[in-house]
């Protein structure tokens, strides 16, 4: 059982970095943004509900 465990987490583990780097990036982003824009609460939500999206897929079996 721990094998199909750990052979789940390994096929996900690319998909994984890239959703962090990806996530990372909005962060950035969304700090840029509210130094110049103090109205970033929009930009703020997007980013909330694209890292929910993005790490619930990697939940999904495939």
């Amino acid at each position: 059982m721990k094998g199909l465990i750990r052979n789940n987490f390994y096929t996900v583990e690319g998909s994984l970095k890239s959703t962090l780097l990806i996530s990372l990036i909005a962060a950035v982003v969304l700090a840029i943004a509210a130094m110049y824009n103090s109205g970033s609460s929009f930009l703020l939500s997007g980013i909330i509900g694209g890292n929910w999206g993005g790490f619930g897929a990697l939940a999904i079996p495939v």
